[in-house]
């Protein structure tokens, strides 16, 4: 056996779950994840540093073509995607105008792309719906998840997770950021509300593992969102910072259940928020950069070693506090795989913002502030969802 062969065999085997640091539960993976991974190992084997880096990346089209309101893949678009090799993007209304601009603009991305992008969307229902709002898609819109929640049967969470599944599946994206996993306990929250399933946790929970299921079983990533839990917040992360002073029977009791729920049913991906649990952890660092919300707890008290994404990282609990490399790499430190960065306007120098963090975060690993062990793992994370279907 040649060494390339000795070190593909190796790599599979960690991916397979073999001896994770301590700092992280092994969990038997899937059979349909088990399928995939002879792929991640070899994909994994054969990618520079530099494209490892990139795929702990996913933005907006906007941020790698300079023009927040863009629908179509321009040359300077291309250009990047193949010089940072981001894991993916997330569409806006924006970048979808009509099906067959949106499949056009979907499939030259992927063109473009070495290794398949993840292509994902905020299409809840209700409140947040950038393809369903739009006339022009003919794509049906679902209702607030608080109404699917009121029927009292989840089957009706099932429908709704199927129903987008197949319509996303048929425009070319992979991943949905949804469901809302939140429990809607604040009747003053300013970001949920009827987003969720309901104030029930154990009810929540039922809603959300049927559309975990409906998604995935059309081929779609499903995303829980906004762990360790956004509904009883009186404040919004998307204008400033956000904290709980939730202990962890509280949270076991509330917050966690359908978060546990949807892991249990295999979701894909978990969001975690830039909400602080001062109680929890004796300081008021956001989620996204706590190891101790991220890596023991959702790794470890909830036995998750899935792909977890970061909430948009230009959302006011970040940008009005932190500068954003030094954000990124404080984030994958802390356990996260995946940073969402995004524009909403065209001020500044978009592409710049997404190279700072870029090279922030290849220097971490270059200097040895991140390993390249915590690398592999993350990219890894990454590979499976996207060879998954």
């Amino acid at each position: 056996m040649n060494i390339k062969a000795l070190l593909l065999t190796a790599l599979m085997a960690a991916c397979a779950g073999g001896a994770p640091p301590s700092s992280e539960p092994q969990v038997t993976a899937s059979s349909a994840v088990d399928q995939t991974e002879p792929k991640v190992a070899e994909t994994l084997l054969s990618m520079t540093l530099e494209e490892k880096v990139g795929q702990l990346f996913i933005c907006d089209p906007g941020m790698l073509c300079g023009v927040w309101e863009t629908s179509k893949a321009n040359q300077t678009l291309i250009n990047n995607i193949k010089k940072y090799h981001p894991a993916g993007f997330v569409f806006f209304k924006p970048n979808i105008k009509t099906p067959k601009q949106t499949k056009e603009f979907i499939s030259d991305m992927q063109a473009a792309s070495k290794i398949k992008l993840l292509i994902s969307v905020d299409e809840e229902g209700g409140l947040v719906s950038r393809i369903g709002s739009n006339p022009a898609m003919g794509f049906k819109k679902q209702p607030a998840m608080s109404e699917i929640g009121k029927t009292g049967d989840p089957e009706n969470a099932y429908r709704v997770g199927a129903e987008l599944g197949e319509g996303l599946r048929g425009l070319g994206f992979t991943m949905d950021f949804a469901p809302v996993a939140d429990v809607n306990t604040n009747p003053q929250n300013p970001v949920i509300g009827t987003r969720a399933f309901g104030s029930d946790p154990q009810k929540a929970a039922e809603f959300v593992v049927q559309e975990v299921k409906g998604l995935q079983d059309q081929g779609i990533s499903a995303v829980l969102k906004h762990f360790p839990g956004h509904g009883d917040s009186s404040e919004d992360s998307h204008t400033g910072a956000v904290s709980l002073q939730h202990d962890m029977p509280r949270l076991n009791a509330v917050e966690f259940v359908p978060f546990k729920a949807g892991i249990a049913a295999g979701v894909d991906a978990v969001m975690v928020s830039h909400i602080a649990l001062p109680k929890i952890t004796g300081n008021s660092e956001p989620a996204t950069v706590s190891a101790g919300i991220v890596t023991d707890i959702l790794r470890g008290d909830l036995g998750y070693n899935g792909l977890v994404i970061t909430d948009s990282l230009s959302m006011g609990a970040v940008s009005m506090y932190y500068d954003l490399p030094d954000y990124c790499v404080k984030s994958i430190q802390a356990g996260c795989d995946l940073l969402l960065l995004q524009t909403d306007s065209q001020k500044g120098d978009i592409i710049g913002q997404f190279d700072g963090a870029y090279n922030a975060v290849l220097n971490a690993v270059k200097n040895g502030e991140i390993s390249q062990e915590r690398l592999n793992r993350s990219v890894e994370r990454i590979l499976r969802v996207k060879f998954k279907y």
